[in-house]
């Protein structure tokens, strides 16, 4: 697979965004149940906190980068991530693999529950 890279936007929204580091690795999971966009991705730690979501507008989308809806067709439930650059409210990072079934082992229903009872928390 050629180097894909996405940005994550939308950290200063999330506390959990804090722990951002070089080199860390994120997963992006589609949102499926999202009412704002068909093509979101959630990006969260592998703790399962918000981190962010996968850019999606020519506003957000950093340059040399792919958004949540041209790469949200690749992936069947999402891809791990590594964080190569962290700005002010976005995170450039490159996809390292598209397989994130183990993260499932518990059904999806499980991993959202998981997620979004932390973002009620934040």
């Amino acid at each position: 697979m050629e180097n894909l890279f996405i940005t994550v936007t939308g950290l200063k929204h999330y506390k959990a965004s804090e722990l951002l580091e070089v080199g860390m690795k994120l997963i992006c999971i589609k949102d499926y149940d999202n009412k704002y966009d068909q093509d979101a991705m959630v990006v969260v730690t592998e703790d399962m906190y918000i981190v962010g979501y996968v850019a999606n507008s020519p506003h957000t989308v950093i340059k040399g980068t792919k958004s949540a809806g041209r790469v949200y067709d690749y992936f069947n439930l999402g891809a791990y991530l590594e964080v190569m650059f962290i700005t002010k409210d976005a995170s450039i990072c490159r996809v390292i693999n598209q397989d994130i079934s183990d993260v499932f082992k518990n059904g999806v229903a499980d991993v959202f529950e998981e997620i979004f009872e932390d973002f009620q928390d934040e």
